[in-house]
């Protein structure tokens, strides 16, 4: 059996491509320990504790530079307009509760829900309560100063 040219030049196009994918997949990511989840877990709670008592430089550490924030209320906030509500006082919480969180690592990406119980006090506002289902995205800092910090927020009301 005889190629052409044009045959052989397909056949090692297509090889060629074959490589060039084989060399671009990434290998999974380690498996998730205990020890991820339970970080993951303790920045879940740094974060409660900063929104209860909001501090800027422990904002700063916590909340990654490209935050999206999504409230229930369709409102979406950055790391810096988050920061500056609850630090100012107008987004402001007397009580957090959180229960039934699921934690999720994958590699340096965690996702956590859980649902959030809340009693709001913002400053000028009569307060309320809040009930919502909550979705976050976390990940792995690059060093031990910054841990785990939150890329993502979104959140649903809960009846």
């Amino acid at each position: 059996m005889t190629t052409t040219p044009n045959a052989c030049r397909r056949q090692l196009l297509g090889l060629g491509a074959l490589a060039l994918l084989a060399g671009c997949a990434t290998p999974a990511p380690p498996p998730a320990t205990a020890d991820d989840s339970r970080a993951v877990a303790a920045a879940v709670d740094r974060l409660t504790q900063l929104m209860l008592k909001p501090d800027a430089t422990g904002l700063g550490l916590v909340l990654h530079d490209h935050l999206t924030y999504g409230h229930s209320g369709g409102k979406v906030d950055s790391k810096a307009s988050l920061t500056d509500a609850l630090v100012s006082g107008r987004s402001a919480f007397g009580r957090i509760d959180l229960s039934a969180q699921t934690v999720d690592v994958v590699g340096d990406v965690a996702s956590v829900r859980h649902v959030f119980d809340a009693d709001n006090r913002p400053a000028g506002k009569p307060p309320s309560r809040v009930r919502l289902q909550v979705l976050s995205v976390w990940l792995r800092g690059n060093d031990s100063r910054t841990g785990w910090q939150l890329l993502a927020r979104q959140a649903v009301a809960l009846p």
